[in-house]
């Protein structure tokens, strides 16, 4: 290793480790966040620094820029924690410990998260996270995540491999699907147009589901 590199490692240890004793020092702390019951402290200049959505909330000239405590909705704390954690240490711990949920789901609503505070360096972690995470059970729910948000390169991994045809048809079964499909004919038409590209040039078919949609597949 040279000195350059060594040097480097070295300063974002230092950077790293302090700032995460500051987010654990509640006597400095100058805000409240009140989430699902669960209190978290932090600090307003840090959270400004980071994030513009933070930073109009607090200094924006509003009455916000006093307040103590701001509750947050729509967010769970686990996830509200592993973003915090993101912004004052620029990394993502495993965001699981001892909860029911798939990790692959918790990424997605820490990917919400992030893109609701404009974070874009973890919405990066979070998007490279469910690319390699894309799988029968997680597809649609990623592929409904990226279309959303427009996020290009999750959508594209999500249709290359929902359009491979060992894989639709597995998926071409689940009600998940059929329903995510007929509210949304355009992705079903890229999925197509994807498929074909590919050369996957299996002879289309199609089904009618009980309230009369057809569905196709290939």
């Amino acid at each position: 290793m040279d000195f350059a590199t060594a040097m480097h490692q070295l300063k974002n240890l230092s950077i790293n480790e302090h700032s995460v004793e500051l987010l654990e020092n509640k006597g400095m702390a100058d805000v409240v966040f009140e989430v699902d019951g669960v209190l978290f402290t932090a600090h307003r200049s840090v959270l400004s620094a980071r994030s513009p959505v933070f930073k109009a909330e607090f200094f924006g000239g509003r009455t916000e820029s006093k307040v103590e405590r701001i509750q947050i909705k729509d967010i769970k704390p686990a996830i509200f924690k592993a973003m915090l954690d993101f912004i004052y240490s620029d990394s993502v711990p495993d965001i699981i410990s001892n909860e029911d949920i798939p990790m692959v789901t918790q990424v997605q609503h820490l990917y919400k998260a992030a893109a609701r505070y404009a974070l874009d360096g973890l919405k990066i972690i979070c998007e490279d996270r469910l690319i390699r995470d894309v799988s029968i059970n997680s597809v649609i729910s990623s592929l409904a995540l990226a279309d959303e948000h427009n996020c290009c390169g999750l959508k594209h991994a999500c249709l290359d491999y929902a359009c491979k045809p060992e894989n639709l048809s597995q998926l071409a079964v689940k009600a998940e699907y059929i329903e995510f499909m007929v509210a949304n004919p355009y992705l079903l038409k890229e999925l197509s147009d994807n498929a074909t590209d590919k050369g996957y040039n299996e002879i289309p078919s199609r089904s009618m589901r009980n309230d009369g949609y057809y569905l196709w597949s290939f």
